[in-house]
């Protein structure tokens, strides 16, 4: 089974004892990690990358990050493989507009290589069936593009197996037509 907490734009794959808690019920660990928390919650609330990746390696340095672009505009999977500023061609509509940026930032690309992230791609279809999903078993309405991290995870099920998985989803700007769709995934 997967287990998967919805925290807003990137995955996190855990190794299973990261979140093995009775380890640290401690109170002495309980107050350190309070104090590492509210360190970490302005870090991930930053709008610096590097700080926000750092945060979460500061409690969980196994811990694998990915990044999630839609099928055939990977320009940070090619990118991270390059080593270099990738594009990706041009696009007409999509329903995961919000993550089709054109070009990987050359910063970006350093901070993400440096942290050994990994790509994950998904399709359109894998979006709305997360949105669909979330939706049905969590009460949330997430665009395309934010859940595209919980797409990437069900699309992998098999590779996340057993592993705890942070899904971060943000952004509910969605239009009635875009988010019906969606919920015609539940009955396929």
């Amino acid at each position: 089974m997967v287990r998967v907490s919805m925290l807003a734009l990137t995955l996190v794959a855990l190794p299973a004892s990261a979140f093995d808690w009775e380890k640290w019920v401690d109170k002495q660990v309980a107050k350190d990690m309070e104090e590492a928390r509210q360190d970490s919650v302005k870090a991930l609330s930053s709008k610096n990358p590097e700080e926000r990746i750092e945060a979460v390696k500061s409690f969980f340095p196994e811990v694998q990050l990915y990044v999630v672009e839609p099928l055939g505009y990977n320009k940070m999977a090619r990118a991270l493989v390059s080593g270099v500023p990738e594009k990706n061609p041009p696009f007409s509509k999509s329903v995961l507009d919000g993550i089709l940026g054109p070009v990987v930032g050359q910063r970006t690309l350093e901070i993400l290589r440096r942290y050994d992230v990994k790509a994950k791609t998904i399709s359109e279809d894998d979006a709305l069936h997360a949105m669909a999903v979330s939706f049905r078993d969590l009460k949330l309405v997430i665009e395309a593009g934010g859940a595209a991290s919980l797409a990437a995870v069900l699309k992998n099920r098999a590779e996340f197996e057993g592993k705890n998985v942070v899904v971060i989803a943000s952004g509910g700007n969605v239009d009635q037509d875009v988010f019906a769709l969606a919920l015609r995934h539940l009955n396929t």
